[in-house]
């Protein structure tokens, strides 16, 4: 049976609306799709499409640095700002830019983004 969480974040609710798979009743899971649904706008909707099709490293870094914006706009900005500062540690770590092991430089990494 359904129960709403009323702690979530609207951005929360958002990200859980993009993931939400059904796993018990039609009726448990159609529950929760319109609660959620109903949490959201369309403005913090398309900014948790936009965070989920991010690389895992740049999503956990924006998840783990606080509130996350609720807006496409400051999305974009934070995930811009983000995978800049990984560069930035790479580079003063010497470590690879494509995967961020030491050892060495991106043409010669194994791992291609």
């Amino acid at each position: 049976m359904f129960t709403p969480d009323e702690s979530l974040t609207e951005m929360e609710a958002a990200i859980r609306f993009q993931r939400l798979v059904q796993i018990g009743s039609a009726a448990d899971y159609a529950a929760e799709f319109e609660w959620l649904r109903s949490k959201i706008s369309r403005e913090t909707y398309h900014a948790s499409l936009f965070f989920v099709g991010l690389k895992d490293e740049i999503q956990n870094r924006i998840s783990q640095c606080g509130e996350m914006p609720s807006t496409l706009e400051g999305m974009i900005r934070r995930a811009k700002q983000t995978e800049d500062q990984l560069h930035e540690e790479r580079r003063l770590g010497g470590l690879c830019f494509n995967c961020g092991k030491p050892g060495h430089i991106a043409r010669n990494c194994r791992k291609k983004w």
